[in-house]
């Protein structure tokens, strides 16, 4: 896939981890409810304590998802590697 934005949901403690692994379960189901077909979604972390569930946004539907990932799931925080390309 190519790059594009990521937006992040983060969540802390000891139930971390399955917590996030959830919240991309409903994750899914709202980007396929939506037809954002072109995301791809996952978890991950940062160490202990921490995990983050992840969608990653192509850059030829950034605008379109952007709108709905934004109002409905208010993502914590985003990643955007064209910006970080052109540091």
């Amino acid at each position: 896939m190519e790059r594009g934005r990521i937006y992040f949901w983060d969540f802390f403690g000891l139930r971390a981890e399955g917590t996030a692994r959830h919240f991309v379960e409903h994750l899914d189901q709202f980007l396929e409810r939506e037809g954002f077909h072109q995301c791809e979604t996952g978890a991950g972390s940062r160490g202990p304590g921490h995990a983050a569930a992840w969608c990653r946004v192509p850059p030829e539907a950034e605008q379109e998802v952007h709108r709905g990932i934004q109002k409905a799931l208010r993502p914590r925080r985003f990643e955007d590697p064209q910006e970080e390309e052109g540091s």
